[in-house]
């Protein structure tokens, strides 16, 4: 398989590789005019992946695989690129892995991949197969669960209106609604869901064996097209919380961009994540495991800024994370863009302190003390900031964090900066001491 790496808003010409490294070979003029061809889609999230402009092609901020005749495109963070190109692929799936909650494997045991340039997109498939497999060996999650049915003989609950219908219908039955202990639920519809996700996706045919066996076990589970309460409403327990991680897989598929795209004998496959979203769901991560659980922390919530009577009409604000504590504060927003002391043009922009400006002038009237942090990745230098407002009391801060290199080895440095930052702004050191938890890698 050819394989061609390159970098967010970097790109390729149909006989020379931009920004990429020597040895990859380009796309020939008939690959990359199948290429054109499926991306001219405005239908298709390829369209939104790349620009086209004659035959130039260039990423946008989507990062992750997508496979098509036999060649592997992989799109890498620009902000993560090293020198060496060593740990790339590792760490998108270590900032997946922290995102959603996996288990260190899903990105430690990808180590071989970056030397060999292997096939991305069925590693992580491959991944999740191997996994369910291996929790369905050990048995389907049951529970008890509401079923109405239509029976010859009564057994359970009488719904009397719908089998007095029935009858009238000439259907000698009884509409009743029963307790049974059953595999289908919600919870195996999830899992369900994602197995046909991902057969539509891999080209593998030892995988899919793999995902047909899981859909086989779930023969009697219901279809369901899952949306953001689906998962939200999940509740794990000591009978399926072996299965978290796998239902937390499933929501990486929600959140993911599918892409199976046909132009004449040419199909493309592939699946991919909007960076901007990976980063802000990253940084939740490393919030997460720095703070005590007495830390409340609330993520994507909207409050009501401004109500207009006549219209009946809300303007609403939703910070990327806000942290309290008693009296105490922190609200933060994530910027997944380049920014550098060296560069003016590449600085803080007027926008990113005005919104969050907006955010701490309304937690300020609700808490006694607020503080305020905007967080972006690390370019070219670090970036760590405290900036003293004129006219007020009142400070902000400018935080960023590398993500080349080995991402892994970095994670811990990134929460001890929380920590510094925001538990020991919330809470008495004593319980920054007493109640941090520990940190995995």
């Amino acid at each position: 398989m050819k394989s061609i790496t390159f970098y967010e808003y970097d790109g390729f010409l149909n006989d020379t590789v931009i920004s990429t490294n020597i040895d990859e070979l380009p796309l020939t003029p008939s690959e990359l005019k199948s290429f054109i061809n499926l991306a001219s889609s405005d239908e298709s999230i390829l369209s939104k992946m790349f620009s086209l402009k004659g035959f130039t092609i260039k990423a946008t901020h989507f990062v992750g695989a997508i496979k098509f005749e036999n060649i592997q495109i992989i799109i890498l963070p620009k902000i993560s690129k090293s020198k060496t190109g060593e740990f790339e692929l590792g760490n998108i799936n270590f900032m997946l892995e922290k995102a959603y909650g996996l288990m260190s494997r899903f990105s430690s045991n990808i180590v071989s991949l970056d030397s060999a340039k292997g096939d991305l997109m069925e590693y992580q498939i491959d991944y999740f197969a191997e996994s369910l497999m291996g929790e369905i060996k050990r048995g389907v999650y049951k529970e008890f669960t509401q079923e109405e049915s239509e029976k010859r003989f009564l057994k359970g609950r009488l719904n009397i209106p719908k089998t007095i219908r029935l009858n009238m219908a000439g259907k000698k039955t009884f509409n009743t609604n029963s307790v049974v202990f059953s595999e289908n639920n919600t919870f195996n519809g999830l899992l369900k869901w994602a197995c046909k996700e991902l057969v539509s996706l891999t080209s593998n045919s030892r995988i899919k064996s793999k995902l047909f066996f899981c859909l086989d076990t779930f023969v009697e589970v219901n279809d369901l097209t899952p949306n953001t309460h689906t998962f939200s409403s999940i509740q794990f327990n000591r009978n399926n919380e072996r299965f978290r991680e796998l239902i937390n897989l499933a929501k990486l598929v929600y959140d993911g961009e599918q892409l199976i795209l046909t132009a004449g004998n040419t199909t493309i496959r592939g699946i991919v994540f909007d960076m901007n979203k990976l980063f802000e769901k990253f940084i939740f991560s490393a919030i997460s495991e720095s703070l005590p659980k007495i830390v409340s922390v609330k993520d994507q919530q909207s409050f009501l800024l401004a109500k207009e009577a006549k219209i009946n009409h809300g303007i609403y604000i939703q910070p990327d994370l806000v942290l309290s504590y008693l009296d105490k504060l922190v609200v933060i927003d994530t910027k997944y863009k380049i920014i550098s002391l060296a560069q003016k043009e590449a600085f803080i922009s007027n926008a990113d302190i005005y919104q969050l400006s907006c955010y701490r002038n309304y937690f300020k009237n609700k808490f006694k003390h607020v503080r305020s942090i905007l967080v972006y990745p690390k370019y070219d230098d670090e970036v760590n900031l405290r900036y003293d407002e004129i006219n007020e009391n009142e400070s902000f801060y400018v935080l960023s964090f590398s993500l080349s290199g080995d991402l892994r080895d970095s994670y811990r440095e990134i929460c001890e900066s929380f920590i510094v930052n925001i538990a020991n702004f919330l809470l008495p050191k004593t319980q920054v001491k007493d109640q941090s938890p520990e940190i995995n890698v």
